[in-house]
């Protein structure tokens, strides 16, 4: 079974993570979405299109000293109380010190309605923690599996190293030299 609590101090982004803790049994996974395990909820909707592909990924933290698996699943909504799931992955969460981004690529499934929720997965030993960020879902563009750069809510970032463009138009004057 698993708990999760937001916490206030010690975040990869901004102050607050999700402190996920694996209590007992085969595994605990959270959910994120509204809801209990007896209702299937969904909190985001991508596009359905079957055989489509999306990376899925966060950033982890060990919270204890003991290594072992962790993390992230997609629940696709295929009907009335009905889901698949999608995307487990299982990574050695060991760094107590510093976040890691771990990602997955998933696909569309049969009979997908576009309705998701991502899932939190901490199966390392009972009574062990593990803190996660930046959960982030996307689409996959050809054959690269590599996340793309997360931004907080409300933030943009423009990396100016692949930009291509004729001109570049500025408020300020700037003075080039040379």
């Amino acid at each position: 079974s698993a708990s999760a609590t937001v916490v206030t101090t010690g975040g990869k982004f901004g102050t607050n993570a999700l402190q996920v803790n694996y209590t007992a049994g085969d595994g605990a996974t959270i959910y994120l979405s509204p809801g209990n395990s007896s209702t299937v909820t969904y909190n985001a909707f991508v596009d359905p299109t079957v055989g489509k592909e999306y990376i899925v990924s966060a950033y982890f933290k060990a919270g204890t000293a003991t290594a072992g698996a962790s993390g992230l699943k997609v629940r696709w909504d295929t009907g009335p109380s009905t889901y698949v799931e999608t995307g487990t992955t299982s990574v050695a969460v060991t760094d107590q010190a510093n976040y890691v981004r771990y990602s997955a690529a998933v696909t569309v499934p049969a009979s997908a309605t576009g309705n998701i929720t991502i899932g939190v997965v901490n199966r390392n030993a009972a009574n062990n923690t593990v803190y996660v960020d930046g959960v982030q879902i996307e689409q996959k563009i050809g054959g690269i599996n590599t996340p793309g750069s997360y931004s907080m809510p409300g933030w943009t970032s423009i990396d100016g190293g692949i930009i291509r463009t004729g001109a570049i138009q500025s408020s300020s004057q700037i003075s080039v030299n040379g």
